[in-house]
């Protein structure tokens, strides 16, 4: 008979009558008085695991897993449930630990068969690590590679455009510097005209004041 999916979580949270009503973000995590060490964190994730938060939804999902693959008879599962059951008897944690032993060893288990069940599991939640990081990859190749590559199609257009600026700046300028020089030129030129008109000019009034000065002494 398969391992009830609530006794699971009870192994896992607090579920008193309480809370039982309540959904599984109000659930309590119960921190394991048998729990092994934590994995070593990577350097590069130690900052972000330790700003993380426990997911029911994931909770929920990892122990389901661990249902689905529930070993038929007694093991880690029925130990645990039993020695659940015994939280609120006032003995040392090694007494109960002693007396559930006791009592479920009469339906063969031992805690050589605790272990092996224990580590059974402990490869059921392995392979939905490898599953979610495959997943996790792909979703992450798809909203944040992607993304990147986005980016740099867009600093390439930027450094595209950014050249084209400085080509046509450098256009201006050379321009710029034309006009002023043909302005320069339009001046001189001008200024030139201006000198030779002013010349004709006066040599036309001197040639003509000559001529009327011989008439007038002619006279």
């Amino acid at each position: 008979m398969a391992f009830d999916f609530n006794k699971i979580k009870n192994l896992f949270v607090e579920t008193s009558d309480e809370t039982k009503s309540q959904t599984t973000e109000q659930l309590e995590v119960k921190k394991d008085v048998n729990s092994a060490p934590q994995p070593e964190k990577t350097n590069s994730t130690s900052s972000i695991t330790h700003n993380a938060e426990i997911d029911t939804v994931v909770l929920d999902s990892l122990l389901k897993s661990i249902q689905e693959h529930n070993m038929p008879g007694e093991d880690y599962l029925e130990f645990m449930e039993a020695l659940n059951a015994m939280q609120n008897i006032q003995l040392p944690e090694d007494m109960k630990i002693q007396t559930v032993m006791a009592t479920l060893s009469t339906k063969g288990l031992n805690a050589q068969k605790i272990k092996e069940s224990a580590d059974y599991y402990l490869s059921v939640l392995s392979n939905e690590q490898k599953q979610f990081s495959t997943e996790f990859k792909a979703q992450l190749d798809k909203s944040v590679s992607s993304k990147q590559n986005e980016i740099l199609s867009l600093q390439e257009a930027i450094k595209v455009k950014s050249e084209q600026i400085a080509k046509l700046t450098q256009e201006i300028n050379e321009t710029q510097n034309k006009i002023g020089s043909f302005e320069q030129n339009i001046k001189t030129a001008e200024e030139k005209l201006r000198k030779t008109e002013g010349n004709f000019n006066k040599t036309y009034e001197f040639v003509v004041n000559q001529i009327m000065q011989n008439v007038a002494k002619i006279k």
